[in-house]
């Protein structure tokens, strides 16, 4: 339309001037033609909140009077939309105790509006989830006998809370352990208790306390023993005899030199006892307990 008009102003009476003047008319009721079409659709969709609208409008007149405002509507909705998403998710995962929610919220908006956020969080979750599994490892090795489980916690944790602990344990585990496989051969007892006395008092309680130490010995300790209530001294010399017979030559007390009594054995115990605990040991009669007393031999192999 410029050339034309252009031609006109300066030949306006010129050889083409009427079909220029009738070009002029055509291309003018067109463009208004055109310009009332994107009113008429612009009006539509101005106002919508689907950027689908605003890029069929600007599909359809890509180099119209709003194109401009059409694209940056486009921008603001495709922006609210993604803040709309973050938003939903975030509201979704804020108060998760779970770390790898945090951690895929940053994968999907790693300058997101709670990202800062979001990193603390994250951090925070996964310490506590190491704590917690340490804390679960710990309670299921704690207990333990075998000085392999604490190999395996301090492996996995060298400077875990419970690092000190677990190194006391294991020493501990593994001397049972050594003990454990010696073969010291089977346990014997002779048991006497002797309530009736010809030249002495009568005692009250060495025959039920007898009975009870011979079910301890046997259930918890399986010693084979013998009681013997209130034997004479051939029962007990008969009894002694027939150990020295029996006995293996690696069943406990095969290679003592001598009846060793309890205070003696107390002796001796007392000091490896006294430096490896916080307790000193002491042997005596425990008072108004309701016992008469007694003590244990130990008996050797001749």
């Amino acid at each position: 339309m410029n050339e034309i008009q252009v031609y006109l102003k300066r030949y306006p009476r010129g050889q083409f001037a009427n079909v220029a003047q009738n070009r002029i008319r055509k291309l003018t009721a067109a463009v208004k033609e055109t310009y009332d079409l994107e009113m008429e659709m612009w009006n539509k969709v101005k106002n919508s909140r689907n950027t689908g609208d605003f890029q069929n409008f600007l599909q359809a007149f890509p180099n119209g009077i709003f194109a401009g405002i059409a694209k940056s509507r486009i921008e603001n909705l495709i922006s609210l939309e993604v803040q709309t998403k973050e938003l939903a998710l975030w509201d979704g995962i804020k108060a998760s105790r779970d770390p790898k929610d945090f951690e895929e919220y940053l994968h999907l908006y790693p300058q997101g509006q709670y990202a800062d956020h979001a990193r603390r969080l994250s951090r925070h979750l996964a310490a506590l989830e190491i704590e917690r599994e340490e804390l679960e490892f710990w309670e299921s090795v704690k207990e333990s006998k075998n000085p392999a489980d604490f190999d395996a916690y301090l492996a996995k944790y060298p400077e875990g809370r419970f690092g000190q602990a677990a190194r006391k344990r294991r020493k501990a585990a593994r001397l049972a352990k050594s003990i454990a496989e010696i073969d010291f051969g089977s346990y014997y007892a002779l048991i006497v208790g002797n309530n009736d006395y010809r030249h002495l008092p009568k005692l009250r309680t060495a025959v039920n306390d007898a009975k009870a130490m011979a079910v301890l010995l046997q259930d918890k300790y399986r010693f084979e023993l013998q009681l013997l209530l209130n034997a004479t001294r051939a029962d007990i010399l008969r009894a002694i005899n027939g150990y020295r017979r029996t006995l293996g030559q690696i069943d406990a007390l095969n290679e003592n030199q001598g009846i060793l009594d309890a205070t003696l054995l107390f002796s001796q115990i007392r000091r490896p006892v006294m430096v490896n605990t916080d307790q000193t040991p002491e042997y005596s009669d425990i008072r108004k307990a309701g016992h008469d007393g007694g003590d244990f031999l130990f008996v050797p192999r001749k």
